[in-house]
C-alpha cells in the first residue's frame, strides 16, 4: 500500500539534496540561502579556472579537448539551476499536486486503486538508489585516470585538466589543493544530475499513474454501463462518471 509517508520517503533525496546545492524549491519561498552562495562560488571559480587554463594553452587542440571535456555539462547544470529557482513554485505544485490526487486520494481506494500507486512508488524507491549508486561510482572511475598516468608515465596529473590561477601542481600543496576544488566541483556536479534527473522521472512515473488511474475507472465505468440499469447502477455510473472526468482534466494539466 503507497500511503503519503512512503511518497514522502522517495521525496525525501530531492529534498536533501536540493538543501545541499542551495536550490531549496520545495520547502521555501526564498530565491537565495546560504548553500546558494557556495554553489556560485564554484560556478564562477569553475568557469574562471578554465578559462584561465585555455589561455595558458593557446593552441594545442588537443589540450584544449582535454580541458574543456565537461565544460558544456557544468554549464548546462548552472543553467538548470537558475531555471530550478525561477520555476520552483510551479514544480512545488507539481509535487504537492501528487501527494493529494494520488496517495491521500487513493490511500483509502479500491485494492486496484492502491497497487497502481504503490507500483510506481516501489520502483521509485529502487531507481533514486540506484541511480545515486550510478552516478556515485563515475567518481571512482575518473579517479582512476590520475592513478593510471601516474604509473605509466610517472607523472602526477590532477582529476581534470584546468587548473586554479597562482596555484602551483609542482608543490605538494598546489597538487592537494587543485585535487580537493576538482573533487568539489565534480561532487556538485554529480549532485547536479542526479536532482535532475530523479525529479524528471518522478514527476514523470506519477504523470503516468493518473493516466492509468484514469483507464482503470474507464473500464470500471464501461462495465457498469453494460450492467442492467437499476437505481443503485445509476448513482454508481453518476459516481464514476464524475471521477473520470475528474481523472480526465488532471491527466491534461
Amino acid at each position: 500500500m503507497a500511503s503519503v509517508e512512503s511518497f514522502y520517503k522517495i521525496r525525501r533525496p530531492i529534498i536533501v539534496f536540493c538543501k545541499y546545492v542551495g536550490a531549496e524549491v520545495l520547502t521555501s519561498d526564498k530565491w537565495f540561502h546560504p548553500m546558494s552562495y557556495v554553489l556560485m562560488f564554484h560556478m564562477v571559480a569553475f568557469n574562471v579556472c578554465n578559462f584561465y587554463t585555455m589561455i595558458q594553452i593557446g593552441s594545442d587542440v588537443k589540450q584544449l579537448m582535454k580541458t574543456t571535456i565537461i565544460v558544456g555539462i557544468a554549464n548546462q547544470l548552472i543553467f538548470k539551476f537558475f531555471s530550478l529557482l525561477a520555476e520552483r513554485r510551479k514544480l512545488r505544485s507539481l509535487f504537492e499536486l501528487a501527494e493529494e490526487r494520488l496517495y491521500r486520494q487513493y490511500q483509502d481506494g479500491s485494492q486496484q486503486e492502491k497497487e497502481i500507486v504503490a507500483k510506481t512508488n516501489r520502483f521509485l524507491e529502487v531507481f533514486w538508489k540506484a541511480l545515486l549508486a550510478l552516478y556515485g561510482s563515475t567518481m571512482f572511475v575518473f579517479g582512476l585516470w590520475p592513478v593510471y598516468v601516474y604509473y605509466k608515465d610517472g607523472e602526477l596529473v590532477p582529476l581534470f585538466m584546468y587548473y586554479i590561477p597562482m596555484v602551483s601542481l609542482e608543490s605538494t600543496t598546489g597538487y592537494l589543493v587543485t585535487m580537493a576544488f576538482h573533487i568539489d566541483c565534480y561532487t556538485y556536479g554529480i549532485v547536479g544530475c542526479f536532482l535532475t534527473e530523479y525529479a524528471f522521472i518522478f514527476l514523470s512515473m506519477h504523470a503516468l499513474v493518473s493516466v492509468d488511474l484514469f483507464l482503470l475507472h474507464l473500464k470500471e465505468l464501461g462495465v457498469l454501463l453494460r450492467s442492467p440499469r437499476e437505481e443503485e447502477t445509476e448513482d454508481a455510473i453518476e459516481q464514476k462518471w464524475t471521477s473520470c472526468v475528474i481523472d480526465h482534466q488532471f491527466c491534461t494539466e
